[in-house]
């Protein structure tokens, strides 16, 4: 059954030319201020992008990286603040397992996870993301000033 929620690249193995053209339709669809990466297994897709200028960010998978934004995803999940109605992040959040270190920092822990979670930790990394990134400029709210 195919539903749209998920883009399988065509062929046996992983087509980054496909990756690349839905990248640059998300350039330039989105006011997109960083693309969130992890380091394994991606230079080259890496740097084909950040030759064409877009925006790459290096994100870790260890504690540092993740626990603020994965405690701010629990977060939002709990307090229904955030809309996922793809059924895969909702299967991936459900996946979910959390490792704890004993500083009490966070992270997806795949060892003890027999399905997906990528849509989570991809989730998790733009909440990184934007919570990483400043906040431009934003023009004032018309109600803020009074105009009406």
């Amino acid at each position: 059954m195919q539903t749209g929620h998920l883009q399988v690249t065509p062929g046996e193995t992983v087509d980054y030319e496909y990756i690349k053209r839905d990248l640059r339709s998300a350039l330039a669809y989105f006011n997109v201020t960083g693309i969130a990466f992890d380091r394994w297994n991606s230079n080259q897709l890496v740097n084909d992008m950040l030759g064409e200028g877009a925006p790459m960010v290096e994100f870790g998978q260890g504690f540092g990286s993740m626990s603020t934004p994965m405690k701010e995803l629990m977060i939002r999940v709990l307090n229904q603040t955030i809309e996922y109605s793809n059924p895969v992040l909702y299967w991936c959040v459900a996946n979910l397992v959390a490792d704890t270190n004993p500083a009490g920092d966070i992270k997806p822990d795949k060892s003890k996870i027999k399905e997906k979670i990528d849509a989570a930790v991809s989730t998790i990394m733009a909440l990184g993301i934007m919570i990483l990134m400043p906040v431009k400029k934003r023009p004032k709210s018309i109600y803020a000033e009074g105009v009406i």
